[in-house]
């Protein structure tokens, strides 16, 4: 891969040396003589100062050498020309991290899981940094996401123990509501606590969607493991060269003015069941066992191809379109979701009271329909003003908010228990609150 300099313009002797210099630093890089490696790099670099290639590789070998200072300097090159970039973000955290400089490292971990939400070594190291500074729920999220076990029940003992322990708190100022965005813009996706996962993830060569977790997560074991092995904890290399173009969802959802939801089908699409007026076409439906007994057992698999109506008296429909973003709502709500989008039951736990808010966590890129009985608010969370809510009010929320059970009053009948979130964010609440 060339630099940024025109080959043509870099005198054929000098080119020459700087390939036969790159080429026997890869060579020894591949046969692990990393002080070899270095020195043929180092020569090279004297020629071409500027080569993305050659800087990754370096990138590579300066920390496997553990010479993290010179590292940083490569990898802030690398950034300075290419700052999109998530391997690279994700790079330059972790040799910040090895340095002993968590909250330097966070902007770059937070980056990198921004750029690609299904970076699972990021949101690894980003779990290991919160658990530092304390921020256990926050820790929780990202371990669970990448399947951390060991440190995701860590985390969810040392909440507990910290639930059960600290008295009432007071609630701060409730900011005010603010008008609902047509189409919610979520930040980079945060992890949960079951296994069970519904819904196809679009192909990674396009969109790079959120991989659909299988079993018990076996297949991510080996992220945990790294920490262990220096080799596979050292950087990745990118293809500078590429950048992977988005495409846009095909629009299969069409919400008509009268409040009928027409959905156009070419193979599978989750809908709720009781909802569905008419269809053409030929369709099979079926239950989803992992949905059994949660507030969004309604949901069905729909399998065939052509069109399908779906209209629920007395509530409104609304459509996002989720692209490679996430977002967690609360099963009843759910009207109707695209098979690319892969959803799994993330519940609320009140251990106290033995209650919980059946949540889902939908991701990945596709239409999602959600269903309010009226308009619904947008409320802000921020680090400065947590919202503390009645879990039975809650439609939807997104970005990095972790909610704890809060002991404070609001008024709620039933089953409903107060929920507060703390972080940054948005919440969709239904306007009967």
């Amino acid at each position: 891969m060339m630099g940024p300099r025109d080959s043509a313009k870099i005198p054929p002797f000098d080119q020459g040396v700087f390939l036969v210099h790159l080429n026997k630093g890869r060579e020894a890089y591949r046969s692990n003589d990393l002080e070899g490696a270095r020195l043929e790099m180092e020569i090279a670099l004297k020629y071409r100062p500027d080569d993305d290639d050659l800087l990754n590789l370096l990138g590579m070998v300066y920390f496997k050498l553990r010479l993290f200072s010179e590292a940083e300097a490569i990898y802030g090159k690398l950034l300075v020309k290419n700052p999109d970039a998530f391997i690279l973000r994700s790079n330059m955290g972790l040799v910040l991290f090895k340095q002993g400089r968590p909250d330097e490292a966070l902007p770059h971990f937070k980056r990198a899981v921004e750029l690609k939400p299904n970076y699972l070594k990021a949101h690894l190291y980003l779990g290991l940094i919160y658990r530092k500074n304390g921020k256990y729920g926050m820790a929780l999220e990202h371990f669970s996401f990448a399947q951390a076990t060991q440190y995701t029940k860590e985390m969810e003992e040392a909440l507990k123990r910290q639930r059960e322990s600290a008295p009432p708190q007071e609630t701060g100022p409730v900011p005010a509501a603010v008008p609902a965005p047509a189409t919610p813009a979520p930040p980079p996706p945060g992890p949960a606590h079951t296994t069970a996962e519904i819904g196809r993830p679009v192909p990674a060569e396009t969109t790079q969607p959120i991989p659909v977790v299988k079993g018990e997560g076996r297949p991510y074991r080996a992220v945990v493991e790294s920490l262990n092995k220096e080799a596979s904890e050292a950087p990745e290399t990118i293809d500078l060269s590429t950048r992977p173009v988005l495409q846009a969802t095909e629009k299969r959802f069409i919400l008509h003015h009268n409040g009928f939801l027409e959905i156009h089908a070419l193979g599978r699409v989750f809908i709720k069941k009781s909802s569905l007026r008419s269809y053409t076409g030929n369709f099979r439906f079926a239950a989803v066992p992992a949905l059994h007994g949660t507030t969004a057992q309604q949901i069905q698999e729909a399998s065939g191809t052509g069109k399908l109506f779906l209209y629920e008296k007395n509530y409104q429909t609304y459509l996002f379109e989720l692209n490679q973003e996430f977002v967690y709502v609360e099963g009843s709500h759910i009207l109707a979701l695209e098979d690319d989008l892969a959803f799994r039951p993330e519940p609320v736990h009140d251990y106290r009271h033995s209650r919980r808010l059946e949540s889902f966590k939908v991701y990945g890129k596709g239409a999602l329909a959600l269903l309010t009985h009226l308009e619904p608010l947008t409320l802000r969370v921020t680090q400065e003003y947590p919202l503390t809510i009645l879990s039975s009010s809650l439609v939807a929320w997104t970005g990095h908010l972790y909610p704890v059970v809060a002991e404070e009053e609001l008024g709620g009948e039933g089953d409903a228990f107060n929920v507060r979130f703390e972080g940054e964010g948005i919440i969709i609440a239904d306007e009967t609150l």
